[in-house]
């Protein structure tokens, strides 16, 4: 009996289905794996240049912190290192910060390469201590009835009743 070789052997190719379907398998994730690397680039691009930023202003305040003063009333200014970064003082009005007789200073450190409602590379807010007002100097403490400077009744402290060496737990010894 004489048997033909298409017959005596399965086929062990692939279909045309299985050839496509392999294809747009791969081309899919080929083209998932181009846009994370696309991702991945922009994001590390974008963080160089938040580092860069962050050293120069760094180098801005060492420059300046002797004379922060010096700094607010140029209000901005370029980066002779960076000429892609701009740098903004602008005083920020918060009544807690004037309560407490000082005012706060928000540097910021911009993108002139970026658009115009990008956020900045970097920002700080700095604490600037003020002198008070002559007249604050001259109010009476909270601690005193008068401007005598003598105690009041409520604020005097109550000595312990145990001397401190005795109060406390010697090495062996429980509470």
């Amino acid at each position: 009996m004489h048997h033909s070789i298409l017959t005596c052997c399965p086929s062990r190719g692939l279909t045309l289905i299985e050839v496509v379907a392999g294809l747009a398998l791969m081309g899919t994730l080929l083209a998932a794996m181009l846009s994370a690397k696309s991702d991945f680039a922009s994001q590390h691009h974008y963080a160089q240049r938040v580092l860069i930023a962050v050293d120069a202003m760094d180098e801005l305040l060492m420059n300046h912190w002797q004379d922060i003063k010096q700094l607010e009333d140029l209000g901005a200014g370029n980066f002779n290192q960076h000429k892609d970064l701009t740098w903004t003082a602008k005083p920020i009005d918060d009544p807690n910060a004037t309560d407490w007789y000082c005012r706060i200073l928000r540097v910021q450190v911009l993108d002139t390469t970026a658009g115009p409602n990008d956020p900045p590379l970097a920002s700080v807010d700095l604490l600037i201590p003020e002198a008070p007002p002559q007249e604050a100097l001259t109010e009476p403490s909270p601690l005193t009835d008068d401007h005598q400077g003598e105690p009041r009744e409520d604020n005097l402290e109550t000595p312990l009743e145990t001397p401190l060496e005795t109060a406390t737990p010697q090495l062996g010894e429980f509470p």
